[in-house]
């Protein structure tokens, strides 16, 4: 990026658009010191998301460790879909996701095909 004629290189700058300042920031502290403080419970799927994104499978074990202690009734249904789209089939496949009570319905309405999967790999 910095060593071939891209704008990056030309600017001295890197932007990242789909990624929040507040995410970046805590992906960046946790790649120079192996921490991450200061982030609510609500906003590791995001941190989560960016280390997938840049390959951190450190951090996406972090974030992973994170949001499967925090499975409820709230969460569980995107979750789910989160694990999905980054293909984190050990986050998927948690057993904590069939004891939250309407999770089946809500999966049988917004993401069938996900559901057969998960069956599928049971």
């Amino acid at each position: 990026m910095f060593t071939a004629n891209m704008e990056e290189k030309r600017s001295s700058k890197v932007t990242i658009k789909d990624i929040k300042e507040d995410i970046v920031k805590a992906m960046l502290k946790y790649i120079y010191t192996g921490k991450i403080e200061g982030l609510g419970d609500d906003q590791f799927h995001r941190l989560f998301y960016a280390a997938d994104k840049y390959d951190l499978k450190e951090l996406k074990d972090v974030c992973f460790k994170n949001m499967s202690a925090n499975i409820d009734t709230e969460n569980a249904l995107e979750l789910l879909i989160l694990a999905d789209q980054h293909n984190a089939t050990k986050l998927r496949n948690k057993k904590e996701f069939e004891d939250q009570p309407g999770w089946l319905d809500n999966m049988m309405k917004s993401h069938p095909k996900m559901l057969a999967e998960m069956f599928k790999c049971a």
